[in-house]
């Protein structure tokens, strides 16, 4: 699971749509890379933190835990 990137969502009062959008996803979609499910590709990764969390790092946003 990417807690950090969760909680960053929601520190910021983002909707999982919002966030989809962002990256050109469903929301779905969105659940599934979360969870861990599937991946974030790195250009989705990147256009994340460029957009959305432009103060916070790659490595702390999509860091992986149980």
């Amino acid at each position: 699971m990417l807690h950090n990137l969760e909680a960053e969502i929601a520190r910021r009062n983002l909707t999982k749509q919002e966030v989809a959008d962002c990256i050109g996803i469903s929301k779905r979609t969105l659940y599934d890379k979360l969870v861990g499910k599937t991946a974030f590709t790195i250009k989705e990764a990147s256009k994340l933190q460029g957009e959305l969390f432009p103060d916070c790092e790659l490595d702390y946003l999509f860091e992986q835990t149980e």
